[in-house]
């Protein structure tokens, strides 16, 4: 790989690297990271406050966030080490209504397994192979029908390895010629119906091989495929399996070109290309996509330019589409606008030119974007799933410097009447249309994949990633670090891979790395701690990881995962391929997400209320016979609706179930997410001596307290101490 790569910067520099020249972008900026830089600076949040430079310029208790000094009760990392009607915004505890471009609600607050948008415990390393380098797909399927999966890779130098998934354990290792010496990817299924798996990879002659479960050459095409990479990048495109006719045995697709494995049975071994035709690639490669776009039955194939009949390869790409897209592209498939129809997102992918869509194929026309990442874009592969549990699919990719995470909502202006918000709330990432967007560093392609997986089951699906330094699980609601693992790696266009691979009955995380090696990418940040939950450096690595969560949490996911393009319904558990896939848009709705099954159902709403309050400062009477007005705001922080009757009590000390409360408040409203409403009641007979004064919502003053139904019960207080009237008595 490092003499590859080495010819390939030797070429650009003869050729030159001008813009002006189709394909030949400048080479990844290499210089160091300086120390006095932030690479995880965050686009603002509309924070209100007296200007500040940093700590030293607010008072005490006050925090500076996006150079606004905001009030501030504790440190926290989550949202969880928040009490009251607070909330964790940049490691600090503020109140809800301090940011003016956060929602003033949680949509993390839903019903799962366990708390979602909040440090996960350490991932644990299961197993490691560590003898090859790879930036390949970790594609899992049980090669030898012993029901434990194995985990199929391409290895650089050029090599095709399989491990035992639950031990890392080599299986095989094929040393053959792969396409671009072993830096692309495979897929696997059952090809002719022997209830043995066949892998298919690519090689260096840029033609398809067929290998048996046992990694030995079953056959080659007879022709390659006539891909061209516009950019004078190695190809590390990756087949995809689908089937094309609508019967047995299924067909190959490999960028424009399809296929078919005619087996022993059928008078081979022998692969039949089909149909083929020129196309040009984004810069590392395509990822073929197969999918009925027309509701005939029949599916098409997206290549990286255009949509083709898959049983001709006739150009099918609607002429207003073809007219939006002048370089290649990475496709991924899912209904964006709810009418139950596949819509095309579309990933253009180029250096400094990274550009996003959604096109809606029957009404002809784009309803999402176009959005071009500013600074720092390349564009890989996407994965789509429901990242903040609204019910509608969002989007993420990596780029060189950022990953973007993308929502339909966030692609409208903002409604607030506020010119200072352009952005609906809600949406935090610092370019348009984007949900979140996080640093990343990824010199080295610009297009590593992402993945995903509900790991508690809340309806809303984390995101996984590795770039150069570490694999992290990130929260789908806001970006942030869930779990880091230092794993290194020079990336290609490769995703995590998310699959049960010990039959616990919980996922794991699977992925590939390589050593630093070869200059063309490394790890910027290495020998530093990870930013945002400080776990420790440990060093580059290589080789295969299957990680675990130690508290055995996670919830239940397939057993395999069979190509890049892996979307659940492509595939069955046995490795069969469906003569007609389900329509995946209609059921889980997702791309490159792990699923606990092959045709998953819709989930059911999960999101829940989440009541807390905060007293007003109200001044009580110059007499201090008097009875006090108590009076406080009830909010409903969660993201359903609170029903009505909501109460509020007040006591003179922490309620403990024997106290009885001083007096209680009703509500006879529902409350929306993000609502308050002002509650009060009268303290008849008030102490002349100073006291304190506690609120609880969700709280009748009865006992014991009637359980209400919502995200969490330990932030229901706010407490005033030192409380007194206007001119108590010495």
């Amino acid at each position: 790989m490092l003499m590859a790569r080495m010819l390939i910067c030797c070429l650009l520099a003869l050729v030159g690297c001008g813009p002006d020249r189709e394909g030949l972008e400048p080479l990844p900026d290499m210089r160091p990271i300086r120390p006095d830089e932030d690479p995880y600076a965050e686009a603002p949040l509309g924070c209100m406050g007296e200007p500040c430079r940093d700590e030293r310029s607010c008072p005490p208790d006050y925090r500076c966030i996006d150079g606004a000094c905001v009030a501030s009760t504790r440190a926290c990392s989550s949202d969880l080490d928040c009490a009251g009607d607070t909330r964790c915004v940049r490691r600090a505890c503020v109140a809800y209504d301090a940011c003016v471009q956060l929602e003033p609600f949680r949509r993390a607050c839903r019903d799962a397994r366990f708390p979602g948008d909040a440090p996960l415990a350490p991932l644990a390393v299961r197993c490691q192979n560590a003898g090859w380098n790879s930036t390949s797909q970790p594609v899992i399927a049980d090669l030898d029908g012993d029901a434990r999966p194995e985990i199929i890779v391409q290895t650089f130098p050029s090599a095709l390895l399989a491990v035992r998934a639950d031990t890392c354990e080599t299986v095989f290792r094929n040393q053959i010629a792969l396409r671009s010496d072993g830096m692309g990817s495979v897929a696997v299924a059952d090809l002719d119906q022997d209830s043995h798996p066949e892998i298919v990879a690519v090689d260096a002659q840029d033609r398809l091989v067929v290998f048996d479960w046992r990694g030995n050459v079953l056959a080659v095409a007879s022709q390659p495929s006539l891909e061209r990479n516009i950019y004078g990048h190695a190809l590390w495109s990756a087949p995809a399996i689908a089937d094309l006719d609508g019967m047995a045995p299924p067909e190959i697709v490999l960028g424009a070109l399809a296929a078919r494995y005619v087996g022993p049975k059928a008078g081979g071994p022998r692969i039949e290309v089909i149909w083929s035709q020129e196309s040009r690639t984004p810069p590392w490669g395509s990822l073929s996509v197969v999918a009925d776009l027309d509701g005939d039955a029949r599916p098409e194939v997206i290549s990286s330019e255009r949509i083709h009949d898959g049983l001709t390869g006739v150009d099918k790409t609607p002429r207003d589409l073809a007219a939006l897209l002048p370089v290649p592209f990475h496709p991924q498939v899912a209904d964006f606008g709810g009418d139950g129809i596949p819509d095309l997102l579309v990933i253009e992918s180029r250096p400094e030119g990274q550009v996003v869509r959604v096109f809606d194929l029957r009404a002809n026309r784009t309803i999402f974007g176009p959005y071009r990442a500013e600074s720092g874009g390349v564009g890989g592969p996407a994965v789509i799933a429901d990242f903040d549990g609204d019910g509608t699919p969002d989007f993420g990719l990596a780029g060189e410097k950022w990953l973007y995470a993308y929502a339909l909502r966030c692609g409208t202006s903002s409604s607030s009447g506020d010119p200072s918000m352009l952005r609906p709330r809600g949406c935090t990432g610092h370019e348009p249309g984007l949900l979140w967007s996080r640093r990343i560093d990824d010199r080295s392609s610009g297009s590593a994949g992402v993945s995903a997986f509900d790991t508690n089951g809340d309806g809303a699906a984390e995101v996984f990633f590795r770039d150069e330094c570490w694999l992290r699980i990130l929260s789908g609601f806001s970006g942030r670090t869930l779990a880091a693992v230092n794993i290194t790696s020079s990336t290609g266009l490769e995703t995590p891979s998310v699959a049960d691979v010990d039959g616990d009955g919980h996922a794991e995380v699977i992925v590939s790395s390589d050593v630093d090696i070869d200059l063309f990418g490394y790890c910027a940040r290495a020998n530093r701690p990870e930013a945002d939950l400080q776990r420790p450096w440990l060093g580059y690595t290589r080789g295969l990881f299957v990680l675990s969560d130690p508290t055995k949490q996670f919830l239940p996911a397939r057993s395999v995962w069979n190509q890049h393009s892996y979307h659940a319904a492509n595939i069955r558990d046995d490795l069969s391929v469906p003569t007609r896939e389900p329509a995946y848009w209609q059921s889980h709705n997702s791309f490159r997400m792990a699923q606990a099954g092959y045709d998953v159902p819709p989930g059911r709403e999960r999101a829940l209320p989440d009541l807390t309050g905060r007293i007003e400062a109200v001044q009580f009477p110059r007499d201090c016979t008097q009875p006090w007005t108590l009076a406080a705001m009830v909010c409903n922080r969660g993201g359903a609706l609170a029903m009505a009757p909501i109460f509020a009590s007040f006591y003179d000390a922490p309620p403990d179930g024997v106290r009885a409360a001083i007096c209680s408040a009703r509500l006879d409203v529902p409350l929306s997410p993000g609502q308050c409403q002002r509650v009060s009641c009268m303290w008849s007979s008030p102490p002349i001596a100073t006291t304190s004064v506690v609120l609880r919502v969700a709280d009748d003053g009865r006992m014991p307290r009637e359980a209400v139904e919502q995200c969490r019960e330990d932030n229901d207080q706010d407490a005033r101490t030192d409380v007194t009237c206007f001119n108590a008595p010495p």
